[in-house]
């Protein structure tokens, strides 16, 4: 069977009741990255800075996401993981702002309401896949650098893995009122190529001035940051077997690390990964694709200008993530103000720019950088219409059907594209 993409975005329900993420004729998917964050029907920017990914395999469900408060004297900041749930947002109080379960439907999947202390409709954006092997666990890394950790069996070898981190083990994962304080975030990716990418974004809390960082890798696939350290945990994947893959932690902090991953294998799992650089003139931008033709492109964006080189100025302001599909783009966009005596932070939705970066400035808060995104056969085209004098950072990770014709399966990531008629490369 083909890989499927398909790519839906709703607003979730405040009160009882659920909504569908469906595309017509899609079948039964197997897998789902979920896409979220405060920004709502009523607010749209919404004050306080919420936004989190969630990973489902058609049975387990991981989510995590990280919080900072508005308008607030000392910042105060929260991040939290929860098993139970494809969605979950928390707040100032350590009590969930909202949780969603997800369950399969016919042709897509169902998010319904759980827990629900305020009363907005947030949005989320959901990609389907089908076609391929998916698995999402939780991955405990060793705190001795160069020490790996591998996986739990995940009935197929994978090719490439999604993960997300909020940097710690010490919360104990669905508990409602332990929430650790730092908001600590990375969305990240590798390949059995050797691709890794990876963003981060961390705001201390109880700083009587915002103190934020930012962070983007092309070496590690996950890890924690902070003003003080720079990057102080780094993963990267050094084994790919047959039912497993190997998370070697590169650089270590006082402790070890909690990772969301979602795996993904199969003959037919079709991608390629890479770097994008933000345009610094408005217009069109196109991205080629070498052995993919994209339908879905799947974006984690942060404002540095170097990668590898933590930023604590103005450039760790933001975060975001995206996707995009022929139909849709959606852009998530999360800003806390640096160095703001008073905190400066909101969450704001896109439903036009797949890339979507805000920034604040001196209390107010504007587009960075803005540009949808529209895969096409051999590439996807990114159009600025929203630009910074300064070219931004972040990563790409496009899903596609192998171009080439009578070619069953293609594995392109990075610079370099390997098809094969069923054999791994």
């Amino acid at each position: 069977m083909a890989q499927t993409t398909a790519v839906i975005t709703q607003s979730l329900p405040n009160a009882a009741g659920s909504v569908d993420f469906t595309s017509s004729g899609f079948g039964t998917p197997v897998a789902a990255v979920i896409l979220y964050g405060d920004a709502n029907t009523t607010n749209n920017p919404q004050t306080h800075s919420g936004i989190g990914v969630g990973f489902w395999d058609g049975t387990d469900v991981r989510t995590m996401s990280v919080w900072a408060q508005d308008a607030a004297a000392n910042s105060t900041t929260r991040r939290l993981a929860r098993t139970d749930v494809a969605v979950a947002l928390v707040n100032g109080t350590s009590s969930w702002s909202c949780s969603y379960t997800i369950s399969n439907i016919t042709d897509g999947v169902r998010l319904t309401l759980g827990t629900d202390n305020t009363t907005v409709d947030r949005y989320a954006t959901v990609i389907l896949l089908s076609g391929v092997s998916a698995k999402v666990l939780s991955l405990t890394t060793d705190p001795t650098v160069d020490t790996g950790t591998t996986s739990a069996s995940l009935g197929f070898a994978p090719d490439l893995i999604l993960t997300t981190c909020i940097g710690f083990t010490g919360q104990t994962p669905n508990s409602g009122s332990t929430q650790t304080n730092t908001a600590n975030l990375s969305f990240g990716l590798a390949a059995s190529d050797g691709t890794h990418r990876m963003s981060a974004w961390a705001i201390n809390n109880a700083t009587s001035s915002e103190q934020c960082a930012a962070y983007f890798s092309e070496t590690y696939c996950a890890g924690q940051i902070s003003t003080a350290a720079g990057l102080d945990y780094g993963i990267e994947i050094t084994s790919w077997a047959a039912d497993d893959f190997t998370a070697t932690t590169r650089v270590a902090g006082s402790g070890s690390d909690l990772i969301y991953v979602l795996a993904l294998g199969g003959a037919d799992l079709s991608f390629l990964a890479g770097t994008i650089t933000t345009a610094t003139s408005t217009g069109a931008v196109d991205t080629t694709t070498t052995g993919i033709n994209p339908t879905a492109v799947l974006l984690g964006m942060t404002s540095v200008d170097t990668a590898a080189t933590l930023k604590t100025d103005a450039q760790a302001s933001p975060f975001s993530i995206g996707v995009a599909s022929s139909s849709v783009n959606a852009g998530f966009s999360a800003v806390d103000e640096d160095a703001a005596g008073t905190s400066n932070a909101e969450a704001a939705y896109s439903a036009t720019n797949a890339l979507y970066l805000r920034t604040s400035a001196a209390g107010t808060a504007s587009d960075l950088v803005a540009a949808d995104v529209t895969p096409a056969t051999g590439k996807f085209t990114t159009n600025y219409t929203t630009v910074s004098a300064t070219a931004r950072k972040g990563w790409y990770l496009a899903f596609g059907t192998a171009s080439g014709g009578t070619f069953q399966s293609a594995w392109a990531r990075g610079c370099n594209t390997v098809i094969s008629s069923g054999a791994r490369p």
